[in-house]
């Protein structure tokens, strides 16, 4: 299989839109064999400590299957540790006490990527923010306490100019509305807004193509292809997940709804 790393996931941790817990997006990673999985929550790194966690367990697992693995069959149980999700109090799945392990191929286990989905309040495109080290790490801790200090509580406040005085040392992929349904000054002020980024940060800066699966990806990417080329950015392929399994997927149009205001 080729390897394959998902950079653009979206946790229950951003409000009305994330499907699943971080543990189970880790989870789901590693039983698909993924490289890696990055957490990018909207102008959040909540998700990222529980991740972790998650990780942490799944590598006991993994080690405790090795050492009984002449001994049984059977895939060790997961020893009791409830993690409860405090806004919905239900216990998350895979971690607790009545849990069998989840299956995992014999591969190593994928690699977390911290990160944060920055939404603008001056720019239709919304980037995806991964530090490359520690220090890159604390700008972008820094940046979001900045944009929470402006605004109300929940909300984040940022603008172009802080990207340009907070990013350096991050990848920065940029994620810009749909192209399809973009107008010609929503198209100009993308590419304007694009070119700015990376112009600041060259080699930094890549593009997203994310499938919508609407029946019209194909149109969609040449559009993407063409702004990439316009820009002189690499294309990276995302899929913009917002749940572990299909399963979800009533709930994330619960969400949706929610969202944008409609009636259930």
């Amino acid at each position: 299989m080729t390897p394959y790393a998902e950079l653009c996931v979206t946790s229950n941790f951003t409000f009305l839109k994330g499907a699943s817990h971080p543990e189970e997006l880790v989870t789901r990673a590693a039983e698909l064999g993924l490289t890696a999985i990055a957490i990018t929550d909207r102008n959040s790194v909540a998700g990222v400590v529980r991740a972790f966690s998650a990780l942490k367990e799944l590598a006991r697992l993994r080690d405790e299957a090795v050492a009984t693995a002449q001994e049984t069959q059977e895939g060790p149980v997961i020893r009791s540790q409830r993690v409860t999700d405090h806004s919905s109090r239900q216990t998350v799945p895979h971690f607790t006490g009545d849990t069998s392990a989840p299956v995992l191929p014999d591969q190593p286990l994928p690699r977390l990527i911290p990160g944060a989905r920055l939404v603008l309040t001056d720019s239709l495109v919304e980037w995806l923010a991964l530090p490359t080290d520690v220090a890159a790490w604390s700008r972008l801790t820094r940046l979001l306490s900045l944009g929470k200090r402006r605004a109300a509580k929940g909300e984040c406040h940022l603008e172009t100019r802080d990207l340009l005085d907070w990013c350096q040392g991050l990848i920065l992929i940029a994620l810009p509305p749909d192209m399809i349904e973009a107008d010609t000054k929503e198209a100009a002020a993308t590419r304007s807004d694009i070119a700015r980024i990376a112009k600041a940060f060259p080699g930094q800066c890549f593009l997203g193509a994310a499938p919508h699966y609407d029946g019209r990806d194909q149109p969609r990417l040449d559009r993407l292809a063409t702004l990439a080329q316009a820009s002189a950015l690499p294309m990276v392929a995302v899929g913009n997940v917002l749940m572990h399994r299909a399963s979800r997927r009533p709930l994330a149009d619960v969400l949706t709804c929610l969202r944008e205001g409609c009636t259930i």
